[in-house]
């Protein structure tokens, strides 16, 4: 009986068990139904940028990771770092080498200032264009075609016998240096997670910093030694290899075959406005005050005309509503994106500017050769790369980057703040620390607002986020050297009468409010004759610098602000993908 009692319990305990079991099937399969009805109803909802990257994800378009194989990253690490070394390096070593080549070619002062120009402006007004047909036409097709620019457009500088040929060459560099750098950044996103993504763009951005560093060492080598030609041809060997190292271990097609629909979802109109805004706006922003006055017709029509451009460029975001636009609206309704994309072109601004005029002041207010400033800015490139290492091993380890940006923005601002104080005489405890504590503010900035940024959008938008915040790094670094040159014009106006009572040739004085750097054409400091005349030189010209770093200061100081309204996301999780996978 009592074995009855307890077969019969349970079998009745069974019966309630099947009974429980088909209710939890029941409530799962309402909730998956439910579930289901509210994805298809987002599906309906979604723009048609995001359905884009929905299709795109559907046809296996996904990012393609480099993962458990590290000769293969170490190599792509390696094309990657020698190119950014690369085209840092050249941007900066022209300047060494121009007065040198404006007496061989006998170069006139528009001349003088476009062979500088000519290569920042063509590379940010082709940039916003590379991330788009790269989506098309492959990732890999677009940095080989940058960096055979890059190589064609340094040939034809070092073979240059004219003044408009060696501007033309300078032009083709500058539009595959362009194309090469956004499409760097943007192949971050797609090979590496983005919780290590932060440790691979370090890499690359010191390895930017030291070519930029050694530009002068190298220049001027290279200009008393083989000759200034001699500063294009070094490209051609370390492009050859990058380029075979991009063919060889890119995990990539070389090209994909477009569909029309992929083209026809290029923002070509975004393209166009965007290009033609950047070009009028800089070339207005150049002529003012230097070349024209700012009253000019000439000034006002190009200022007022790529102003209307600008607006009409952001209008057109609203009333067209393109399927893949130049610079996605959603990236600025988040406070933490807005802020991310406001401290790259802080940086930008400020970065280039400094590691351009800085070598000015201690070649002509110190009086230091080229080959010590080349050792000097060492101490600013070197430890520049290894904040930027240890900035990325703290996100990496913490996922916490708001408090590093906001420690760099504050520090580099710092260091724009004490520069305005460098005398006319050599203050080495002064300079020294000043380059220190601008490394701790340069470095970490690199990377840890790119890093922000990806945390506060989705991984399909990633590559777009980057483009836009490397495009206006690009752009800022630009416009900084162009108002850069613009306030010293003004600076040196200023101290136009001290100039010409303590006896500087007139013909001096004019040349040096166009480009300051034309001093060098005109010998040593001390070739100038007596102690008041170098006196007042000097004076002259650490004031109109100074006037650049309260620019810059102000310029890092908004940084700092919008530094405080990022917040901390929380990475996504993205796992590895397969290379079958490549988006491009």
């Amino acid at each position: 009986m009592a074995l009855c009692t307890q077969t019969n319990e349970q079998q009745d305990e069974s019966e309630e068990s099947r009974h429980v079991a088909q209710n939890l099937r029941s409530e799962s399969s309402s909730v998956q139904d439910r579930f289901q009805h509210t994805q298809d109803a987002n599906d309906n909802e979604k723009s048609p940028a995001d359905q884009t990257h929905q299709e795109q994800k559907v046809e296996g378009q996904t990012p393609a990771r480099c993962t458990g194989n590290p000769w293969r990253t170490a190599m792509i690490m390696s094309f990657f770092c020698i190119g950014g070394a690369l085209v840092s390096m050249d941007s900066v070593i022209v300047s060494v080498a121009l007065p040198t080549i404006a007496n061989t070619l006998k170069m006139n002062s528009a001349e003088y200032s476009w062979i500088g120009s000519a290569y920042l402006l063509a590379g940010a007004a082709t940039m916003p264009a590379w991330e788009p047909v790269s989506d098309s036409m492959g990732r890999k097709l677009v940095l080989v075609i940058g960096l055979t620019l890059f190589l064609l457009g340094s040939i034809l500088a070092a073979l240059a016998n004219h003044p408009s040929l060696l501007i033309a060459g300078r032009t083709v560099q500058g539009i595959g240096e362009g194309a090469f750098t956004v499409m760097a950044n943007v192949c971050f996103a797609d090979l590496f997670s983005l919780t290590e993504r932060g440790l691979y763009i370090a890499m690359y951005a010191g390895a930017s910093c030291i070519g930029a560093a050694l530009a002068p060492l190298i220049g001027a080598a290279l200009t008393r030694g083989p000759g200034w030609r001699w500063c294009f041809w070094i490209a051609l060997p370390f492009t050859a290899i990058a380029l075979l190292l991009a063919l060889v271990f890119l995990p990539f097609p070389l090209a994909k075959s477009p569909r029309l629909q992929d083209l026809l979802r290029i923002d070509i109109w975004g393209i166009l406005l965007v290009t033609s805004c950047t070009i009028l706006l800089l070339l207005g922003l150049q002529f003012g005050g230097i070349f024209l006055p700012w009253k000019s017709a000439t000034v006002i029509s190009l200022l007022s005309v790529g102003g209307v451009v600008l607006v009409v460029f952001i209008c057109q975001l609203f009333w067209r509503r393109p399927a893949r636009p130049l610079m996605p609206l959603h990236l600025f309704r988040d406070r933490t994106s807005v802020a991310c994309l406001s401290i790259s072109f802080s940086h930008g601004f400020t970065y280039l500017t400094v590691l351009y005029y800085v070598p000015l002041y201690m070649q002509l207010v110190l009086e230091i050769g080229l080959v010590r400033i080349g050792c000097l800015l060492l101490t600013t490139a070197v430890p520049t790369t290894i904040f930027t290492i240890v900035a990325a091993l703290i996100i990496r380890k913490t996922g916490r980057y708001a408090r590093v940006i906001q420690t760099s923005a504050a520090f580099m601002a710092l260091a724009l703040g004490l520069s305005i104080t460098l005398p006319t005489y050599r203050s080495w405890p002064r300079l020294v620390l000043f380059q220190l504590i601008l490394a701790v503010g340069i470095g970490p900035l690199f990377q840890a607002p790119l890093i922000g940024l990806q945390a506060a959008v989705s991984q399909d938008e990633a590559a777009s986020a980057y483009a836009v915040a490397i495009f206006l790094r690009t752009i800022a670094s630009t416009i900084g050297l162009v108002i850069g040159q613009v306030v010293i014009s003004n600076g040196l106006k200023e101290k136009t009468s001290s100039l010409l009572a303590a006896g500087i040739p007139q013909d001096l004085v004019g040349r040096l409010q166009r480009d300051v750097s034309a001093l060098e054409q005109f010998g040593e400091l001390g070739s100038l004759g007596t102690q008041t005349q170098r006196a007042a030189l000097k004076a002259a010209v650490t004031f109109a610098l100074s006037r650049v770093w309260v620019v810059c200061t102000a310029v890092a100081a908004a940084g700092v602000v919008a530094s405080l309204l990022i917040e901390d996301l929380p990475f996504s999780g993205d796992p590895p993908m397969e290379e079958s996978e490549s988006r491009s």
